[in-house]
């Protein structure tokens, strides 16, 4: 077996896990809270050591009755889950009826998973009604299915006939616990530790419970970043804005908030048909700063297919406002000299000093296209205008001509009214150029290292960004409908805050959060299909903030429909190669 079949091996039994957990009500007694009866044994086994290379722990207080809301909260999909969790089990794993027949879903199932060797490995182990009767069942008979070797106190049941499938995960014995493992070496690293030590435990008070060492957290998480960042890369690399987007700034801060940690505790549970998980981050994870205003949020058009609100205090802005200068200095390329570079800056740290501590975004998709939304308080409104000005001033020397001009667009700007808006507005405006106004297209340079020319010039749609400056406030909208989106700000047809799950998932969050993520994941969907509006909403909440005490420790809150968490569980199991 590969060692990405391990690893898929030994996930999937911590994502049922997870997808249990996030059965869990919120309405249990404390009557349901008490610890399960001890085993009958005369002398219980000595506990068993962590291993090493130990990344993180799961576990599940009352499988068999997480199951069942499981499978209440799924309502129609639910109904085609098999009744018995142990049947659910073996069906997954392929495993003998034996098995299931024998677990015990009232008692935890407990999971672990780490590294050894530069290999990912992992097992979990659930309570059985006899060991030693499950061994005989599987190995004595007229067709025993299974041989047993015992290795380290560990009795391996080895299959007699290869197993059906790629995800049949290794099999064994530890007392009264069955243990699937991801491998033969892993059932021996993991299966003692999890049935004589980690299964003993006092169970927690909620329904599911993981942990994570900071390990995990320096190492399996960095890995994915560096993989996303550089499938973004790919595909930007491909795009006009290639330029413009600082992803390396972006990776550092993921980076530096890894580094930050030091552990991760996340419980999960349910509230009606909607999963909300929740995760503490220990560690030094977040510096003082403003937290987000919730009614920013709330104050985006209820069709929003995102939104979002933060809040970023005066020397976040001012490094930002630095960075972004760079960066569209470096995109603009030779047209930028060094005096534009400065200009360019200070007039970027004019607005952020100008803006206020906090700030929302949100995007619509209609018939028409994507636009984008933004809206804010201001510290200094006459700052905020001095460094909009400034920028306008730049654009009109003829600095943007030389990424436009070879991709057919011209620019243009003015002040003008817009519906619905109490304001004046600066319309910047990117639209086609007539073809006499377009500058001929250079050939493609010979040398390897010259950049290559800019891409043939094709017919656009003129694109609006629209700005509004208060004395307190500014709006922004820029896309396929600005105009619209502008006058939804100022004059909404309907919010997030009439979303009826919007009031109950922000009230369920621990403190006030540094940054709220509003997504419809379903209307993303529809919007990519290029059938906006054409499926019912699934929208989920996303909150970090930081825990109150002053040591930098944070916590994430994610509100989100049972289904959906289904859909996408589902999704990662269809891709798996």
């Amino acid at each position: 077996m590969s060692l990405r079949s391990r690893a898929r091996t030994a996930l999937h039994p911590l994502v049922l896990l997870f997808v249990l957990g996030a059965a869990a009500t919120c309405g249990r007694g404390a009557e349901e809270r008490t610890a399960p009866s001890a085993p009958a044994t005369v002398t219980a086994p000595a506990p068993a050591p962590a291993p090493d290379g130990l990344l993180g722990e799961v576990v599940v207080r009352a499988p068999q009755s997480l199951w069942d809301e499981l499978r209440t909260a799924l309502g129609t999909a639910g109904a085609s889950l098999p009744k018995s969790l142990g049947s659910g089990v073996a069906a997954s794993f392929a495993l003998p009826l034996a098995v299931a027949a024998g677990l015990d879903g009232s008692r935890p199932i407990v999971a672990a998973l780490g590294v050894s060797e530069g290999a990912l490995g992992g097992a979990l182990a659930a309570r059985v009604k006899s060991g030693e009767a499950l061994v005989r069942e599987l190995t004595l008979g007229r067709d025993p299915s299974h041989e047993a070797v015992v290795e380290g106190g560990v009795t391996v049941l080895r299959p007699r006939r290869a197993p059906l499938g790629d995800l049949v995960p290794s099999l064994g014995v530890v007392d009264d616990h069955v243990v699937l493992a991801s491998s033969e070496r892993a059932l021996a690293e993991y299966g003692r530790y999890l049935a004589r030590t980690l299964a003993r435990a006092a169970p927690p008070d909620e329904a599911l419970v993981a942990t994570l060492a900071p390990i995990a957290l320096r190492t399996g998480a960095r890995e994915l970043v560096e993989r996303t960042v550089g499938a973004l890369r790919a595909r930007l690399l491909a795009t006009p804005v290639a330029g413009f987007v600082d992803l390396e700034a972006a990776t550092a801060a993921v980076r530096d908030l890894l580094d930050g940690l030091t552990g991760v505790r996340i419980t999960a549970g349910l509230a009606g048909d909607r999963v909300r998980i929740g995760a503490e981050l220990a560690g030094r994870v977040f510096d003082t700063g403003p937290d987000a205003v919730a009614a920013d949020l709330l104050a985006m058009p209820g069709d929003s297919l995102l939104a979002a609100a933060w809040g970023e205090g005066l020397p976040a802005r001012t490094q930002m406002a630095a960075r972004s200068a760079a960066q569209l200095a470096g995109g603009l390329g030779s047209a930028v000299g060094e005096p534009e570079r400065v200009a360019l800056r200070e007039a970027l740290e004019l607005v952020a000093a100008g803006r206020g501590d906090h700030a929302a975004i949100g995007l619509r998709c209609t018939g028409m296209g994507l636009t984008a939304l933004a809206t804010g308080d201001l510290a200094a409104a006459d700052r905020a205008r001095r460094g909009l000005e400034a920028l306008l001033a730049l654009a009109d020397r003829k600095l943007l001509d030389g990424w436009l001009a070879p991709r057919g667009l011209g620019f243009a700007h003015r002040r003008t009214r817009v519906a619905n808006v109490p304001l004046d507005v600066e319309r910047v405006r990117l639209a086609p150029r007539a073809p006499a106004e377009r500058p001929p297209v250079a050939p493609a340079a010979s040398s390897a290292g010259a950049a290559p020319a800019p891409p043939p010039a094709r017919a656009a749609t003129p694109v609006d960004l629209l700005l509004a400056l208060g004395d307190a406030r500014f709006a922004l909208a820029a896309g396929a409908e600005a105009d619209d989106g502008l006058g939804a700000l100022f004059t909404p047809k309907g919010t997030l805050a009439e979303v009826p799950t919007s009031a109950p998932a922000l009230g369920a969050l621990p403190g006030p959060a540094r940054w709220l993520v509003w997504v419809d994941s379903a209307g993303v969907a529809a919007c990519l299909a290029g059938k906006p509006g054409s499926r019912a909403p699934a929208q989920a909440l996303l909150a970090l903030g930081r825990r109150t005490g002053g040591d930098g420790a944070g916590w994430v809150a994610l509100d989100a429909p049972v289904q959906l968490l289904a859909e996408v569980l589902a999704l990662g199991s269809d891709n798996e190669p």
